[in-house]
């Protein structure tokens, strides 16, 4: 089953076929995602979605987009994008400084923060980990930083 990021009304013709109307649906969401090794099944609860009721194809919103990719993030354990962020913003960095201090490719950092790629689980410990240490012991980030090679003037804080 197809998905596309369309806002659309149940009077609209499918953006696919050209042939059926929309329908929109409501209840649990099912679909299949793969996480990177394997298929996982994804339930979502109180979605509202539309479908074609002559090809099937199904045509989600941006919040229907975001509640799903939300769910993924849970299904894998893993901190979502948003959290990443977070973590970044808090110690106030950019995301290529947050890249550095990880020890990853920059572009590898963005897709993670962007929802891209999901992060590994080692990183997203390690990504925890920093986020716990923020709150309980900031000297292990100044450690960590010390170990990235960071300097103060290597580091200006962003703006």
């Amino acid at each position: 089953m197809k998905s596309t990021k369309i806002a659309a009304t149940t009077n609209d013709i499918c953006p696919v076929c050209r042939t059926g109307q929309l329908r929109l649906k409501t209840g649990t969401y099912e679909t299949v995602f793969n996480d990177g090794e394997e298929d996982k099944s994804l339930k979502v609860p109180d979605m509202r979605w539309l479908d074609c009721e002559h090809c099937g194809e199904v045509v989600l919103d941006d919040n229907a987009m975001d509640r799903i990719d939300q769910a993924k993030y849970r299904t894998l354990g893993l901190l979502t994008p948003a959290d990443i962020m977070a973590i970044r913003v808090r110690l106030q960095k950019t995301q290529e400084q947050m890249a550095a201090l990880l020890g990853i490719g920059k572009k590898t950092y963005c897709r993670w923060e962007n929802g891209t790629f999901f992060q590994i689980r080692v990183n997203d410990r390690y990504l925890r980990w920093i986020a716990r240490m923020l709150d309980e012991c900031p000297e292990a980030i100044e450690i960590l930083k010390e170990l990235a090679g960071e300097t103060p003037e290597k580091n200006p804080k962003p703006k």
